[in-house]
């Protein structure tokens, strides 16, 4: 069965052999994404205006500017500093759509580096 037909849409259960490349977005409905081989997943490009990357505390505070972040984008950000003492619990203290967001910790000269990821929720 052809993964494309001439209505533009993808037939029920069509499957390919390699990688499915889309121009545009690709949307799921009435079901899930599923990445169904263990040791597989979600690659997100990092760089200028993304939605992941890295960041660093300094004093406990670190903005990132991203024109990514919208009015309804979730950011998620995750701890990865190996120095547990001089860490805090960080939480997301701003954001801006179109210009990026605040982190902050707990731990006011916490100088450790976290990664964030930014979803848009519908």
């Amino acid at each position: 069965m052809p993964l494309y037909n001439p209505a533009g849409a993808i037939p029920a259960g069509a499957t390919t052999g390699g990688a499915l490349t889309v121009a545009g977005n690709l949307t799921a409905t009435g079901g899930d994404v599923i990445i169904g081989t263990a040791g597989k997943g979600l690659q997100v490009k990092t760089g200028a205006n993304a939605k992941a990357g890295i960041g660093t505390l300094s004093s406990g505070t670190a903005t990132v500017a991203t024109t990514a972040v919208t009015a309804n984008s979730l950011i998620f950000v995750t701890d990865v500093d190996a120095t547990i003492g001089n860490t805090g619990y960080l939480a997301v203290s701003s954001k801006t759509a179109g210009v990026g967001f605040t982190v902050a910790s707990s731990f006011g000269t916490d100088a450790g580096t976290f990664n964030w990821m930014i979803v848009e929720g519908i």
